[in-house]
């Protein structure tokens, strides 16, 4: 007969099997099925924003169709995952890590999905000022009807760093004073991690394509030529590790901010039981 102590770590096992099991699909998924439709999109949101309330061209129905489909990359993945984290027993996911270990991993998590966005917006705005970086001359003046678009991705990507750096900024735990109605309020903490969490995840889906069209050699969304010229692909091929910073820097952001919260909540109790 088994002990209760030995029924609960044998029920507990087989949770943490299927969470395993279950991330690890996450993960397949996006390696086999990932796409650059998702961070496209987030890329050109302002365009299907102002298209959406009648101040953009008419994209029409395919549009949409595309749009659902990339938010399916992201979201199929993350649903698998979020099962697999329910699967586990309910602690914390970094409960026993010390603070500042987890701070420590917040600062390098953060840099590191701050630099792969900067570098790859560096390429595209250079050849948006006609400078061929990473690029031969030739190459440029070839893609000159298209290099707008790489310049609005660009401004997404350095958007987005600004808003990764606000995961260890006081602004990224409460809101700036300017911002109507908001400011001076408390970030809530699932809205910066979740947003993070599906960046992070629409990168790293995004990274997987790339490597995936370069090791097969079908790039169909670049140029002709675009495989010879380093700049075009090289930065795409760091956006995997952008991608699970960005996913880490979120999490680890959400657990500081829960203990912060809880030492918080503990020094009120304290304060009022001394005035009593």
């Amino acid at each position: 007969m088994k002990t209760i102590s030995q029924q609960r770590f044998s029920r507990q096992g087989v949770r943490n099997l299927l969470a395993g099991v279950l991330v690890a699909a996450a993960l397949a998924f996006i390696a086999w099925q990932g796409s650059a439709g998702a961070l496209t999109m987030l890329g050109y949101l302002p365009v299907l924003i102002a298209s959406a309330i009648g101040l953009g061209p008419d994209l029409g129905g395919s549009v949409i169709r595309e749009v659902v489909k990339a938010l399916g990359s992201v979201v199929i993945p993350m649903a698998i995952a979020g099962l697999g984290y329910a699967a586990l027993p309910r602690k914390p996911l970094f409960g026993r890590v010390p603070t500042g270990t987890l701070r420590t991993g917040l600062k390098w998590s953060v840099r590191v999905a701050i630099a792969v966005p900067v570098g790859y917006a560096t390429t595209r705005i250079a050849w948006v000022l006609g400078i061929p970086l990473g690029l031969s001359s030739d190459f440029l003046e070839q893609i000159q009807d298209i290099v707008i678009n790489g310049g609005m991705l660009a401004a997404g990507a350095l958007g987005g760093a600004v808003l990764t750096w606000g995961l260890t900024r006081p602004w990224g735990t409460t809101f700036p004073r300017w911002i109507p109605r908001l400011g001076g309020r408390r970030v809530p903490i699932g809205l910066a991690r979740n947003a993070a969490v599906f960046v992070g995840t629409a990168v790293l889906s995004a990274g997987c394509y790339f490597i995936r069209s370069m090791v097969t050699g079908n790039i169909s969304i670049a140029p002709a030529g675009a495989e010879q010229q380093i700049a075009a692909w090289l930065p795409e091929m760091f956006w995997p590790i952008w991608g699970i910073a960005l996913i880490i820097a979120g999490l680890v952001y959400a657990e500081l901010r829960r203990r912060t919260g809880e030492l918080l909540d503990m020094s009120a109790a304290l304060l009022t039981s001394q005035d009593r």
